[in-house]
């Protein structure tokens, strides 16, 4: 199953979880270039004036329904796009080999040192199966450390009772 990089936010310390971020939110978000030429061509063409509520204009449904739906497929176009990105550098700048690209897209195994860690013990978060064992947990997030039975907020801080 192609889910890249699923849990990352709650596993990934922050330095690393930002990084992985930054060009799939940039080409989300550059999806809007073409989207907006895609939008006056269509309103070119189905006669829609500049100045005009659409809600007044009688081919308003087709413009909605030409322009959502390209929106969608550009928005997910570039978040893709991004991840693309993100392994292009990891493969060719810092030197990752497929097998290790592989492990992290596809995976979701993350390199050691990006886990958060217990406050207490220093034990990485890693691969947690099990859900949240505590109301708070449930409610503000976090995690309990399977070494010392310790609960971490979703910051990396001990929890007090």
């Amino acid at each position: 199953m192609f889910l890249p990089l699923t849990n990352l936010g709650h596993r990934c310390r922050a330095k690393y979880k930002y990084g992985f971020s930054a060009f799939p939110m940039f080409f989300m978000f550059l999806s809007f270039v073409p989207l907006f030429f895609i939008w006056q061509w269509v309103a070119l063409k189905l006669g829609i004036p500049n100045n005009v509520p659409l809600k007044n204009h009688p081919h308003s449904g087709a413009f909605t329904a030409i322009v959502l739906p390209t929106f969608a497929v550009l928005f997910f176009a570039g978040y893709l796009l991004g991840f693309a990105v993100n392994a292009l550098v990891l493969k060719f700048i810092c030197g990752w080999s497929n097998s290790r690209l592989r492990e992290l897209f596809l995976e979701s195994n993350l390199p050691d040192h990006w886990y958060k860690r217990c406050p207490q013990c220093n034990q990485a978060r890693g691969h947690l199966k099990a859900g949240p064992k505590t109301n708070q947990q449930i409610w503000w997030g976090g995690w309990t450390c399977p070494n010392c039975g310790c609960d971490v907020t979703i910051f990396g801080k001990s929890r007090s009772a």
